[in-house]
């Protein structure tokens, strides 16, 4: 071996990302998950600009938007907080990720470095 690394066959790139990892816990100590009512106050508190949703329902997937304090699906009635199984909050900065766990839904907030390198995935 000369030392070099050897790219994968597919000829794609890694994407090493620096990212930061924060569990989003409820104010209450007594429990570790976020109410279906406590989705909205925390979209909003973590995405003050627009982004792109992704809503995995019980029976169906709805795409989205998140724009001015608002969840934007072409059939807004069809969306039910209560039957959740994941939902997917991000931007070119962050992601919210929100998926149920037993009787409660748990999230996590991902955001992006603005210093690190992004290197782009070529082929």
């Amino acid at each position: 071996m000369d030392g070099k690394i050897t790219p994968p066959a597919n000829g794609l790139k890694l994407i090493n990302l620096k990212s930061r990892v924060i569990p989003i816990y409820p104010d209450s100590p007594k429990r570790n998950g976020i109410k279906p009512n406590e989705l909205l106050p925390l979209i909003t508190k973590n995405f003050v600009s627009n982004a792109y949703v992704i809503a995995y329902l019980y029976s169906y997937v709805m795409v989205g938007k998140w724009e001015n304090n608002s969840l934007l699906f072409h059939d807004p009635q069809q969306f039910d907080e209560s039957k959740i199984l994941k939902l997917r909050v991000f931007n070119r900065e962050q992601e919210l990720l929100v998926w149920k766990s037993g009787n409660e839904l748990k999230a996590r907030l991902r955001k992006d470095d603005p210093k690190a390198r992004i290197v782009c995935c070529s082929c």
